[in-house]
């Protein structure tokens, strides 16, 4: 797999482990009518890249379920932070409206007090 990848950087391409892997495990046939005869080892390492690649992708799957799962969640953190966000908009102009009520009402009540104190 090694000898593949440096002769494809070699050759100036570029190949993903995915890529390589197949290269890999293509079989193997000698020019001519015979097909070359593969080893146990050869087969045992082809079973165990087959299993790892299972495994590897397995994995993709997982991780990319649970990077889904975690987007989800950051939209729906960034939702309540939005609603948040205007509630406490709205509770400010509530408050103005409250202070501009109140000052309006000590004018109404000193001015009633001035009324009071000419009388």
């Amino acid at each position: 797999m090694i000898a593949i990848h440096t002769q494809a950087k070699e050759d100036g391409k570029s190949l993903s482990g995915r890529e390589i892997v197949e290269m890999v495990l293509k079989k193997k046939v000698k020019y001519g009518p015979k097909e070359t005869v593969r080893s146990t080892r050869e087969i045992q390492l082809e079973a165990e890249l087959q299993e790892e690649r299972a495994e590897s992708e397995r994995r993709t799957k997982e991780f990319e379920a649970k990077i889904q799962s975690q987007e989800e969640k950051i939209q729906i953190q960034d939702e309540k932070i939005q609603l948040q966000e205007e509630k406490l908009q709205m509770q400010g102009a509530e408050m103005q409206q409250l202070r501009e009520s109140q000052e309006k009402l000590q004018q109404q009540m000193e001015s009633f007090a001035a009324t009071l104190n000419r009388k």
